[in-house]
């Protein structure tokens, strides 16, 4: 079985949009993984993607519609960044095919994704 790795674009089943509180990211969604420490954590910190048009310079990452796994000219939103549960969001229990992956951001984009996080969040 495989498990995400930082930088890879997954499929995350945030909860669904009648489920979801103000301000939560709702609805089946590709997101990017920020951290995931090991195969026994089970916890996944991702940022989610979306194909809206840039609303925050400084809190979103433009991600260009021709890295794998995404259809159209995208964002990842950096102020919603959340932890999903590995089995059930993004594995679906059973499943041990990684049909999950959906591509991996480039390295470029993951350091200005770092870079922002880090101003965002005064790390």
């Amino acid at each position: 079985m495989s498990f995400p790795n930082y930088g890879d674009l997954i499929h995350v089943n945030f909860r669904p949009s009648h489920q979801s509180d103000p301000g939560e990211f709702e609805d089946p969604h590709p997101a990017v993984v920020i951290q995931y420490t090991c195969d026994n954590d089970r916890a996944v910190v991702v940022a989610p993607i979306s194909s809206r048009d840039q609303q925050s310079r400084s809190r979103e990452v433009k991600l260009p519609g021709t890295v794998d796994g995404l259809d159209n000219d995208s964002v990842a939103i950096l102020n919603l960044i959340t932890t999903v549960s590995f089995e059930g969001r993004i594995r679906a229990d059973g499943d041990d095919s990684a049909s999950w992956r959906l591509g991996q951001v480039p390295p470029r984009k993951m350091e200005e994704i770092q870079e922002k996080l880090e101003r965002l969040f005064l790390i």
